[in-house]
Formats: structure tokens, C-alpha cells, sequence
């Protein structure tokens, strides 16, 4: 998981500097907050599905599954009300989050095999 973590915050690091040198800061920052918001998802999905997959408690998994859409749905609405974020930069920077999350689970696939 560390290695893949590593991919996607370089990944998007180099994405972020590419949307600089496109569009300009404002953009670049906006996009940058959406792949750290896919990154956010990641670890907590990746957290999420070992405690269920590993048969621990319901009740803490549970309020993991209420701490991460809790924290996810305020931050969410504070981004959407900022007028310096660029919504359509933000939307593709989170869009990271579908191919992260098929990666993850063909790696967490492939480390069930091994």
C-alpha cells in the first residue's frame, strides 16, 4: 500500500504541475485539492476494507465508515462555496479517484494470490 500511496501523490504532484503550466495557479490549486481529496478517499477505502476483510469490530468500523464521510461531505461543502476554487479543475482532480480505486483492488488482488 505504501508503494501505491507514493504513486498517486507523485502522480498527482505531476499532474498539478502540468495543470500549472495549462492553465495557471488558481487552477493548478484547485486541481491539486482534488487529487488530495482522492488520496484522502484512498487511504480511508483502503483502511475501511482490511478491518472488514480481517473480521474486526463492526461498531469501529462502522465509525471510521461515519468519520471519513462526516469529515468528506463538510470539507466538500466548504470547497464548493470558496469562489477562489475552480469547480471543473477540482471535478478532474477528484476523477483520480476511479482508476485509484480499481488499481488498489486488482493490488489488493494481486497481494491475496501471493
Amino acid at each position: 500500500m505504501k508503494a501505491f500511496l507514493l504513486l498517486e501523490i507523485a502522480l498527482s504532484l505531476l499532474f498539478t504541475l502540468i495543470a500549472y503550466f495549462i492553465a495557471g495557479v488558481s487552477e493548478a490549486v484547485s486541481f491539486f485539492l482534488g487529487t488530495c481529496f482522492a488520496i484522502f478517499n484512498i487511504v480511508f477505502f483502503s483502511l475501511i476494507t482490511r478491518r472488514i476483510l480481517a473480521k474486526k469490530s463492526v461498531a469501529t468500523t462502522l465509525l471510521f465508515i461515519i468519520f471519513k464521510y462526516s469529515i468528506l461531505g463538510i470539507s466538500l461543502y466548504f470547497v464548493v462555496n470558496c469562489e477562489e476554487i475552480h469547480l471543473l479543475w477540482f471535478v478532474i482532480g477528484l476523477s483520480i479517484l476511479i482508476p485509484s480505486v480499481i488499481g488498489y483492488i486488482f493490488l489488493f488482488v494481486k497481494q491475496k494470490k501471493d
